[in-house]
């Protein structure tokens, strides 16, 4: 297994709710493979085991708040906040029995629910809710879940009810509240008292940051509440989860090869189907479609159109949906040409993105337009997609303006752990080479592409996607604003930046949204990248396997899966 670097950069999206107006994902088979006759019933079958296997890098360590996006998907089953999720993208109850907000938006309650018990079995108490948002406040690698939980003045408990208490409002703050994973308390070792809470009284800091909230740049410990939480003192936490999902990771995961999900018996709610899950990771495709031709797989996610070719139509059937991921072709603002707004607007107009959803065939997603994918409905701008078009000659125009009669030279860097990714930077490079812009695709690693893209900031341009986290278009956004710890591009645009402190500290919704939609459109007008597509998401399941649904984020619900009656048996595990 790889070890992870950098969590933080595919947490920096989205998650959807009920407060972000996301619309339903429903999976939809293709091709003909594996359809279910019209009217067809099949009933669930409590019991049984899936294989499931996957391309993507899953962290050697399970702890909850430093997850790549790829983990955090699985863990989905295994940690629960106080509020979650659910299919349609709207907030439901989870530990929390209800969840209410003041008029004025600054408190939050949430009486507990009665009988959650942690996978060891203990009670979860007000003590352990106030604990993991303290944990979580000091050691999450999302930035845009560490800004929302810097506007927490405080965590209390009065009772078995939680009320959490905020600085100032944000309408996107219950989408943060279900990454909060509530772990037991012990372990989460209080540093001593707070020394003044009296900013927090008022609602002040004495460092803030561009939205008003506490400074996050001195790291070495930072407080919620009465307390200070020392993330590293999670013990156990990394190798042996312990949460309140339906799922409970079934052994150490030290020395592990797969990772092992059993159910938990012992959840508050719906028990799941499944007795355990299984997820194997593959390093090389070749091996993972040998597995699938083989049928040892029971499933399989984020397939490639390729990989698509591997499965039979006898086995399994292909669910296609959306990832909710924009990918685009990212810039380095920080090095020339790149530091040349001109320049940046030249590649922009020199990309047909039609003409690449076009030779994508089956595999291409949806054209965007805009850094907002269509399931943030209430953020997204159809139109943004329309006005995008290829004007080559205007692309040379700019070049000229800028010094760049005879074009440049530039290097496409792209993870090799997602092949669409390399697919689409070819066909990019030969829509540039139109303005004579030269473009070289290199393919690396991902963890090459994590270290030198990410955490250096060393690379030309770079065609990349990321996770959802949280359904908030300030999450989206955010990670261009010149402050955050987001945007490896280099990105800086002062008026953007105070679009977004606007849009922060907006009260009525309908200002929020329009304030957000003018920093989408400010990002494209400014050549601040290429926004290519809403990557689609195949997913190849045992005919016998129902109840799969594609979330309005990166989560995979195992519960909701189970054996259909006669639909036949599992293949036996190889």
């Amino acid at each position: 297994m790889k070890k992870r670097m950098f969590a933080g950069l595919l947490s920096a999206l989205l998650l959807v709710g009920a407060l972000c107006g996301c619309q339903e994902e429903t999976p939809q088979e293709v091709g003909g493979i594996g359809s279910q006759e019209a009217g067809e019933e099949k009933k669930p079958i409590s019991g049984g085991e899936l294989v499931i296997g996957t391309l993507q890098d899953l962290d050697e360590d399970l702890e909850p708040y430093g997850a790549a996006a790829e983990t955090r998907e699985i863990l989905f089953n295994v940690y629960e906040g106080l509020v979650k999720a659910d299919a349609k993208g709207d907030y439901v109850p989870a530990v929390a029995a209800e969840s209410t907000v003041s008029k004025d938006g600054l408190t939050y309650t949430f009486p507990l629910r009665e009988g959650v018990s942690f996978h060891n079995g203990d009670p979860v108490t007000a003590q352990d809710v106030i604990a993991s948002f303290a944990a979580c406040e000091a050691g999450t690698e999302d930035s845009a879940l560490a800004q929302a939980l810097s506007n927490v003045l405080r965590v209390t408990d009065q009772e078995g009810t939680v009320t959490v208490t905020l600085r100032q409002p944000d309408p996107d703050f219950l989408s943060y509240v279900s990454l909060v994973y509530i772990i037991p308390a012990e372990g989460n070792q209080p540093l001593g008292e707070e020394e003044d809470d009296r900013e927090g009284e008022s609602g002040q800091s004495s460092q803030t940051d561009r939205t008003g909230r506490t400074d996050r740049s001195n790291g070495s410990s930072r407080t919620n509440g009465s307390q200070q939480i020392r993330s590293t003192d999670r013990e156990g936490q990394d190798s042996r989860p312990v949460g309140t999902g339906p799922f409970q990771v079934s052994e150490d995961q030290e020395e592990r090869s797969d990772l092992v999900l059993e159910r938990f018996d012992g959840y508050w709610g719906e028990k799941a189907y499944l007795d355990k899950v299984t997820f194997r990771e593959y390093a090389a495709s070749s091996r993972l479609t040998a597995d699938l031709e083989e049928g040892v797989l029971d499933m399989v996610l984020h397939l490639s159109q390729e990989e698509l070719e591997s499965v039979s139509a006898s086995s399994y059937k292909i669910l296609e949906g959306s990832r909710n991921q924009v990918q685009t072709l990212y810039l380095n603002h920080a090095e020339a040409p790149f530091d040349d707004e001109r320049v940046c607007q030249a590649i922009g107009c020199a990309v047909d993105v039609d003409g690449i959803l076009s030779l994508a065939g089956e595999s291409a997603g949806t054209k965007v337009g805009g850094p907002i994918y269509p399931a943030l409905a209430k953020y997204y701008e159809a139109a943004l997609a329309e006005k995008v078009t290829q004007d080559v000659e205007k692309a040379k125009e700019l070049l000229a303006e800028a010094g760049y009669e005879d074009g440049f030279s530039m290097t496409i860097l792209v993870p090799s752990n997602d092949p669409i990714h390399e697919t689409v930077a070819e066909l990019l490079a030969g829509q540039l080479a139109e303005a004579d812009i030269r473009a070289t695709v290199r393919a690396v690693s991902w963890e090459t592409w994590m270290s030198q893209v990410y955490e250096k900031r060393d690379f030309q341009s770079t065609l990349v996607s990321f996770g959802a986290a949280v359904c908030s278009a300030e999450a989206v956004l955010e990670s261009w604003s010149s402050d955050s710890p987001g945007n490896f591009s280099g990105y800086e645009d002062p008026q953007y930046d105070s679009l977004l402190d606007q849009a922060a500290a907006a009260t009525e919704e309908a200002e929020q949204i329009s304030l957000y939609q003018q920093g989408a459109r400010r990002l494209v007008e400014n050549g601040a990248g290429v926004f290519v597509q809403d990557l689609p998401d195949f997913v190849a399941v045992r005919t016998y396997v129902d109840g799969y649904q594609f979330y309005p984020l990166q989560a995979l619900n195992l519960a909701g899966l189970y054996y259909a009656q006669d639909t036949g048996a599992p293949a036996e595990e190889t």
